[in-house]
């Protein structure tokens, strides 16, 4: 069965919780009264607390003709003051706290366009003058608040209070809430977007633990995903993440062994510490390259068959890829330097890797027991390593030409040049401009013999030179360069 909650449209917009330099405010008594906003933002929510102080107050003419179109007034405001929203033309929705008691005259006379008014709380009492002059708003309650009828100040008064199957907690700004727990057993979850007026923005830690679920859609105000929110969802087979989160959490989808579809949003720039862990039907996912940072065991014993990290990620924590079975293809970015301790080990299926020239270090037992691991490729100089890092593991290792650091035997296992399919000129201590004449070193394959052309304006190229690679390598140079403001050099087969 499907679970469809009903909602009122007002509250469906995502309310950014404004920064507290946009207001003007006044300290009285220990609670803050709202003087002003100066803001460009049509959504508000006003703040609970300002320098830790309690707002209290919307002061008199506070919002007077701004161009505000959605405000969340929250629990802890007392007090509206008089025409505090007056001639606020763009104005379309309110949502009242549950601690407003008052409203002052013409608080929301000359708002045109005002269409609803939210209130969590008790009826408030009003001031003389028209409190809402020039707008037809309809109000709507809580059901079970006091003091509403069929009509309220010459508004229609109507009760809302759709029953939901979730546990929810007000979150430290007083103005969004948490999912905390679900108590139904439908297969397919929705989550609302608001309860009781409130915009439901993120998940308490364990929320959805062990739910009987395949599939649950998240709305895209939700910033959060508490840690191990979705542990042990045997059933959870997609998700797509929203967009505003930053970071998975720790251990989200830890256990979701049928999860097999993932959408991760461009917002997010962490994956958390195990959250892919167990996931034994995810066998690829994209990492969008806004993420900077993969954490310890996050696609522990995980069912992937390949992975490409971007070139954004400059940290992977240790055990990331352990127990990884299918992993056969790895991509890592040039952007880290280090191969965390465990991060590959017992990953049964991997055969090769290449080892970005960035790695200067390789932690403990980081390939260990990959015992179908056949060649490791290293594109820079040797790095340093830790113990036991290819314990039970059985690799050649294949270093570039004009790298250091290597010897007939690295960490205890053989190494070998890298076979290249063309020449390549390398970085090497007799390179460049030597006395009268400019030189290099070509390497490839062993006998093979390479032209080296020359040209002036990297349009026309003559061969100066062949050169056969007895040892797979030889020295070229060039006398005739110092008679020529430039010279260009490439190099060819035969």
């Amino acid at each position: 069965m499907r679970i469809v909650i009903f909602l009122l449209l007002w509250v469906v917009t995502a309310i950014p919780i404004v920064a507290q330099a946009q207001f003007t405010y006044a300290t009285n008594n220990g609670a803050i009264t709202v003087t002003g906003y100066n803001g460009s933002d049509g959504t508000v929510a006003i703040p609970n607390t300002i320098n830790g102080y309690a707002v209290a107050v919307i002061g008199d003419w506070a919002f007077y003709a701004t161009s505000v179109t959605n405000v969340l007034i929250p629990d802890s405001v007392t007090n509206i003051g008089d025409g505090a929203f007056f001639n606020c033309e763009s104005l379309t929705n309110v949502t009242l706290g549950s601690g407003v008691t008052s409203v002052g005259d013409w608080a929301f006379g000359f708002c045109p366009t005002l269409a609803s008014i939210c209130c969590r709380g008790n009826a408030p009492s009003l001031g003389g003058a028209d409190v809402f002059y020039g707008n037809e708003a309809a109000i709507y309650y809580l059901a079970g608040a006091t003091g509403w009828g069929f009509m309220f100040h010459g508004h229609p008064a109507i009760p809302r209070n759709a029953p939901v199957p979730f546990d929810y907690a007000t979150n430290s700004d007083g103005i969004t809430l948490a999912i905390t727990g679900y108590a139904g057993s439908d297969s397919e979850v929705i989550i609302p977007s608001s309860i009781n007026f409130l915009p439901v923005t993120s998940f308490g830690n364990n929320a959805f633990d062990s739910v009987n679920m395949t599939n649950i859609i998240i709305p895209n105000i939700v910033t959060n995903l508490g840690d191990s929110a979705f542990n042990n969802c045997v059933n959870l087979t997609g998700i797509v993440i929203p967009s505003r989160v930053k970071q998975t959490g720790n251990f989200t989808f830890d256990g979701c062994s049928r999860l097999a579809n993932v959408t991760i949003p461009a917002s997010v720039t962490k994956i958390g510490d195990g959250a892919f862990a167990g996931c034994s039907s995810l066998t690829s996912i994209i990492i969008p390259s806004s993420v900077t940072s993969i954490g310890s065991e996050a696609f522990d014993n995980s069912g992937l068959t390949n992975i490409t990290i971007p070139d954004s990620v400059v940290f992977i924590d240790g055990l990331a890829f352990v127990n990884c079975y299918k992993l056969a293809t790895v991509k890592l970015p040039n952007t880290i330097t280090s191969i965390s301790y465990l991060m590959f080990a017992e990953c049964d299926n991997l055969t090769q890797i290449t080892i970005p020239d960035g790695i200067t270090n390789i932690g403990t037992a980081a390939f260990y027991d990959c015992y179908k691991l056949t060649a490791i490729y290293f594109e820079g100089n040797a790095p340093s390593t830790g113990d036991q890092v290819f314990n039970y593991s059985n690799p050649t290792i294949y270093y570039r030409p004009g790298t250091i650091g290597w010897a007939e035997h690295f960490d205890g296992l053989p190494t070998a040049l890298t076979p290249l399919s063309y020449p390549v000129i390398v970085d090497s201590p007799n390179f460049g401009v030597q006395t009268k004449r400019f030189g290099f070193t070509i390497f490839w394959a062993t006998n093979t013999p390479v032209i080296v052309e020359a040209s002036t304006n990297l349009l026309d190229w003559q061969p100066v030179q062949t050169n056969t690679l007895t040892t797979g390598s030889a020295y070229f140079s060039d006398p005739q360069q110092t008679n020529y403001p430039s010279r260009f050099y490439r190099l060819r087969s035969l």
